[in-house]
């Protein structure tokens, strides 16, 4: 089941375990697709989702993104996803344009706890702000 958090529309929708489940399936399939932000600081990242890019809570305003990646599924996290579920977090990301916005209700642990792989983080993806 997927709950919707806060406000005004567009939302961004959890992903509980069965949705996550069906999202990495996708993503495995066609990853030119999605786009997996990653809302923790830099010092927090010992591993990451392989693909995922590094884009912290606090410098998510100092971004732009391209069409093509606006019109991509995005699915954020944090560690837990209790920030990702901060109204600050969800508005930055909101007013970055993008269509489809999806949170993992239970972060980058829920990730791991389902069984999916995580690389360390010395094979970033860095890009850099506008």
């Amino acid at each position: 089941m997927r709950n919707t958090l806060f406000g005004p529309q567009p939302k961004i929708t959890l992903l509980d375990d069965d949705a996550l489940c069906s999202f990495a399936r996708h993503f495995q399939k066609k990853p030119e697709r999605f786009l997996i932000i990653d809302v923790r600081d830099r010092n927090e990242q010992q591993e990451r989702i392989a693909g995922s890019l590094n884009l912290p809570r606090e410098e998510i305003a100092n971004w732009s993104f391209s069409e093509k990646d606006r019109n991509k599924t995005v699915v954020i996290h944090c560690k837990s996803g209790r920030r990702t579920a901060f109204p600050e977090t969800i508005a930055a990301i909101l007013s970055l344009g993008f269509k489809a916005v999806y949170s993992m209700a239970g972060g980058i642990e829920q990730w791991k706890r389902l069984g999916f792989d995580v690389e360390s983080s010395s094979k970033k993806l860095e890009l850099s702000p506008r």
